[in-house]
């Protein structure tokens, strides 16, 4: 099957599902309310002395409640129904909606501190109603089908965001903003009733008990302390901070860049701005073609190059050029939302999931007021092709730290570095590399002669072996360094089920898994009988298991020496893979034995 077939395939997997055609037809017709929203608010302005001042007051209000309540509104989602608080967010403000119109019918004055206060609790709905709609889909949807689904959300949200702007600008200018408010109240309650409609069971409310007691700045303690200890979460909410950051900027030169530079009036700066939509429609239905082809990291460093290299391009392009280079900015911009999105809801907890949004919610949020606040007064100082190329350098060096810091690169550094003194040192061959070549996970398994299996291991296999590993080996002076720099998985005495769970999670993530079922270096070269964790992983995963076997390396560098026999002259070691061990009934103790006898078979041949 083509890429493209299959990612037609992934969407129509998911849109047949009922519950995601809810929650996907809710969202569309709140964005679509959304534009009327904006409209009217916009039609009550015109005329006014400072409309571009207030109308960015009215932003900013907007936007204030989701990084005032951020967290709290994720506390609430782990706590509570999330599809609950989408119906409670959008009867609210289909209630408040409604009350503005009414107010426009008795107020012949338009009060700045009354449409201040009401966009400002419209904000508050909106603070709890997005990251709820975030955390709540992979309740409806399989995890190997977020990507697509984010993808859809993301691109039709994006779509009824360009007609419902449209529309919304000729029924306000129509019938006034007073019954454009009415409408947006009615698009509210159809919304809310697509989302009460689905039928969904909400994992995180059945699985975890919150104690009563616990207040919320205990659960955003948790949230915290959860990103302290995994990276990869860490990672993706602080790169969706550096992204809000350039995007805000990126609104305010661009406008500049169309005023200033390519003297464009407001249709052609709406024009301007309506093809980065468009981009971004391209990279949200583009997004599983890129996941289903590429891994995370190279995805992410490749948004952020294309971002800068059109940013550069920008800077000294011409506005025929910039139509282009503007679509480009959109679809990169959108393909690591829609990356990032999929990478945070894949790998939080349910009881995490909410907290996770709504802390992210509220630093993106606060990355993107800041620059809105600053962003004229630098304009004033400089020309905004200056800014572009700042913001070109900074997406350079975010891509570039995406290469360094991710599991990928460095890990691919560290292999080079392992092969090449291996190499040197002796004469490794590696055979059966042909049983390596496959996608998705698997475990390797094999006999475990001395200290050079591990380096072994990695040198022949190109993709990142995660090594089920004694704790204690953690604290050897430098091999707990070179453990810890393979991201080896640690195994404690008291604790070997936590370390089961972290390696079946792994699989589970389409990793490889690397296990000495002997649990201990043999002592005179035979190999010992096997425990079962490799194929307890077998049989819970339903992964495939490499088998593997090394000769030599008992000679070479047994657990008895400190330091490797390099003679006679250069030891010979051979790493030899098998034909994988693919799933079938058997029970554990017949699948263990079948792999002991694979690798008894291989080394005595």
């Amino acid at each position: 099957m083509s890429a493209s077939a299959k990612q037609t395939a992934g969407l129509r997997d998911v849109l047949a599902k009922p519950a995601f055609i809810r929650l996907w037809v809710g969202q569309v017709i709140s964005s679509i309310g959304d534009r009327f929203t904006q409209m009217a608010l916009l039609g009550l302005l015109i005329g006014s002395a400072h409309m571009e001042a207030e109308m960015s007051a009215v932003t900013f209000f907007s936007l204030l409640p989701a990084l005032i309540f951020g967290n709290v509104a994720g506390v609430v989602l782990d706590r509570m129904s999330r599809r609950g608080v989408m119906v409670a967010a959008d009867l609210l403000r289909a209630l408040l909606v409604a009350m503005m119109a009414i107010w426009i019918g008795y107020s012949a004055e338009q009060h700045h501190v009354a449409l201040y206060t009401f966009m400002f609790t419209i904000g508050i709905c909106s603070a709890f109603f997005m990251p709820a709609r975030l955390a709540i889909v992979p309740d409806i949807v399989e995890s190997h089908q977020l990507q697509a689904a984010n993808a859809l959300m993301s691109g039709s949200g994006t779509i009824a965001t360009l007609i419902g702007t449209w529309i919304a600008g000729g029924v306000v200018e129509r019938i006034g903003s007073r019954y454009s408010f009415m409408v947006n109240a009615v698009t509210f309650l159809l919304s809310g009733l697509a989302i009460y409609l689905i039928n969904v069971r909400e994992r995180h409310i059945q699985s975890v008990p919150f104690p009563r007691r616990r207040n919320l700045w205990s659960d955003v303690r948790d949230a915290l302390r959860y990103l302290k200890y995994h990276r990869l979460a860490r990672q993706a909410i602080l790169l969706s901070v550096v992204l809000s950051f350039m995007s805000s900027f990126f609104y305010v030169t661009l406008i500049s860049l169309g005023v200033r530079h390519f003297r464009l009036g407001t249709g052609g700066v709406g024009f301007f701005l309506a093809l980065l939509g468009f981009g971004m429609v391209a990279g949200s239905f583009s997004a599983p073609f890129f996941a289903r082809n590429f891994k995370g990291a190279r995805i992410l460093a490749t948004g952020f190059i294309t971002i800068a290299i059109a940013s550069l391009a920008l800077a000294g392009g011409s506005a025929k050029m910039a139509w282009v280079l503007l679509l480009l900015l959109g679809m990169a911009n959108e393909v690591i939302i829609i990356t990032l999105d999929t990478l945070l809801q894949r790998i939080s907890p349910d009881r995490f999931r909410g907290k996770l949004f709504g802390l992210r919610s509220a630093l993106t949020t606060a990355m993107f007021l800041g620059p809105l606040l600053v962003a004229g007064v630098i304009l004033d100082m400089t020309s905004p092709m200056r800014v572009l190329r700042l913001l070109a350098a900074l997406s350079f060096f975010t891509a570039l730290t995406v290469l360094v810091v991710g599991e990928r690169f460095g890990y691919m550094v560290f292999r080079m570095v392992v092969r090449g003194i291996l190499r040197v040192v002796f004469q490794v061959h590696i055979e059966g590399v042909q049983n390596l070549n496959r996608r998705g996970s698997f475990i390797l398994a094999g006999n475990h002669t001395g200290f050079l299996d591990g380096p072994l291991v990695i040198a022949a296999c190109r993709r990142p072996v995660r090594f089920l590993v004694a704790q204690k080996v953690f604290n050897w002076p430098g091999i707990g360094r070179l453990v810890r720099m393979a991201g080896a998985i640690p195994v404690k005495g008291d604790a070997r089920r936590s370390a089961f769970e972290e390696a079946l999670n792994r699989l589970r993530r389409g990793e490889v898994i690397g296990i000495f079922p002997e649990g201990k270096l043999t002592e005179d070269g035979t190999i010992r009988p096997f425990r079962r964790g490799a194929t307890r992983l077998h049989m819970e995963s339903g992964v495939p298991i490499v088998p593997f076997i090394i000769h030599g390396g008992f000679e070479a560098w047994p657990a008895r020496r400190h330091l490797p026999a390099l003679r006679p002259a250069l030891r010979r070691v051979i790493i030899q893979f098998g034909t994988p061990i693919e799933r079938h009934g058997g029970t554990e103790d017949t699948i263990t034995r079948e792999l002991f006898e694979r690798i008894q078979f291989m080394k005595d041949a």
